[in-house]
């Protein structure tokens, strides 16, 4: 249905049902991802640099809608930040 939820800010720990859960929706869309690996929370904060930097270019390949930037991490030492572009 183009749209996808996320479980976010929790390890889920001490719930009795996922019906404790705000849920969110991510509309699908075009995003640019920034990856980065390393210790945390270090590697969170170069990657943020990475994109910042990348859009500080007068003239990047793609500009942000400003409507949804998430982050997603696959592993302990790994984040994927999701920027919205046009």
């Amino acid at each position: 249905d183009g749209e996808f939820s996320v479980l976010a800010g929790t390890d889920q720990a001490g719930l009795d049902s996922r019906d404790d859960l705000e849920t969110i929706t991510i509309n699908a869309g075009r995003y640019l991802v920034f990856h980065g690996q390393g210790e945390m929370p270090q590697t969170v904060i170069e990657t943020w640099s990475k994109v910042w930097q990348y859009f500080s270019d007068p003239n990047p390949d793609y500009r942000r809608t400003y409507e949804i930037d998430f982050e997603y991490y696959p592993g302990p030492d790994e984040v994927k930040i999701h920027i919205a572009v046009e």
